[in-house]
Parts: C-alpha cells; structure tokens; sequence
C-alpha cells in the first residue's frame, strides 16, 4: 500500500481510522480469498486459476499448508472423475 509505504519511509503516518478500515478490509479480503482456495472446484479450469491465484498471491513466500491440501484435493478429485468417465486412460 503507498501510503504504509510513505510512512514508513518518513512520510506522513496513516490516520488511525484509516488504518484500522484498511485492516478490516484486508481481514475481510484474506477470509474470502481463503474460503474461495478452500470450496472444492467443479473443473480443472477452476484449479487452474485457484493455482495462478495463488502463485501470485505468495509470490516469494510459502503457501498455507490449507491451500495445497485443497488444491490437491480438487486435483485428485478430478482426475478420479475424468478416469470414471473414460476420459483419461
């Protein structure tokens, strides 16, 4: 965020009510993102884009354990489904 940034580069400090919606924001985007990683997805597509999601998301940093596990899961799940279906051999 610039203004976190201009702070603490000497700028001028944040408002504190301005701060404290930034972080309730912030809360509020990290609980939908995590609830979204963690609903199974109907298709390889939507894992697909769950894991460019997330590649961007902790880019430089270890994805939550919680995140891969669903990840996997849609993945092996899937792949049961499409060898069901004969669609892979």
């Amino acid at each position: 965020m610039p203004a976190l940034r201009a702070s603490k580069d000497g700028g001028p400090n944040i408002p504190d009510h301005v701060e404290a919606k930034m972080e309730a924001l912030a809360a509020a985007r990290y609980a939908v993102e995590g609830q979204w990683i963690l609903t199974p997805a109907p298709s390889l597509h939507d894992v697909i884009a769950k894991i460019q999601y997330c590649r961007e998301r902790w880019e430089g940093f270890e994805w939550p354990l919680s995140w891969w596990t669903s990840i996997m899961t849609d993945l092996g799940r899937i792949a049961v489904e499409a060898a069901t279906e004969g669609k892979v051999q």
